[in-house]
């Protein structure tokens, strides 16, 4: 068996760059290493989501905007940064060039996601904003979430969280916003 790197294994048998060997019953099997893996899959969407072509390619069509470059991109970050608080790990978290952040979440289920939202701004706020940095230093954010089913309900594409002051049609912009992705579209 080999790693995929197409060295021979400890049977002098060599198998293909790209290919996956298992032994079953001492016989090995060969099969496409990411053939039947949907985007939905973590690993699938982790590991399409850390090209950082492919991560700008998909905001700037999202967001409808120019993305010079991606200069951050992490899979799996983990922001537990208390004992005893709730932790998060984020599926893609990626900076532009102008400090804008993303966090990009492939979402299976709908528990809570207003809440978790909510949750995961604080959170990335937190480690965005250092010690003695003024407020207006924070940098815009973006919480994205695809989802494999429609979430709201109204049969759209793209759903955006818009705040707005009580009884004015004036928009409360503090630089953070919610997108969900309706796969099933």
């Amino acid at each position: 068996m080999t790693d995929g790197t197409g060295e021979p294994s400890a049977e002098g048998k060599t198998v293909k760059v790209g290919m996956v060997c298992t032994k079953e019953r001492g016989k090995p099997m060969y099969r496409d290493e990411f053939k039947n893996l949907p985007l939905s899959d973590r690993f699938m969407f982790g590991e399409v989501m850390r090209n950082s072509g492919i991560c700008k390619l998909f905001l700037e069509e999202l967001l409808q905007c120019k993305i010079e470059r991606i200069v951050f991109a992490a899979k799996e970050a983990d922001l537990s940064d208390t004992v005893l608080g709730h932790g998060i790990r984020l599926d893609v978290f990626l900076a532009d060039e102008n400090n804008t952040h993303y966090d990009v979440e492939m979402q299976n289920t709908s528990d809570s996601i207003e809440k978790r939202s909510r949750y995961y701004q604080s959170v990335i706020d937190r480690e965005l904003l250092k010690r003695s940095m003024d407020y207006d230093k924070l940098p815009e954010s973006f919480i994205i979430f695809i989802c494999n089913f429609d979430h709201v309900g109204k049969g759209l594409a793209k759903y955006e969280r818009v705040s707005y002051y009580k009884g004015t049609d004036d928009e409360y912009n503090d630089g953070s916003h919610v997108i969900l992705l309706n796969t099933r579209y």
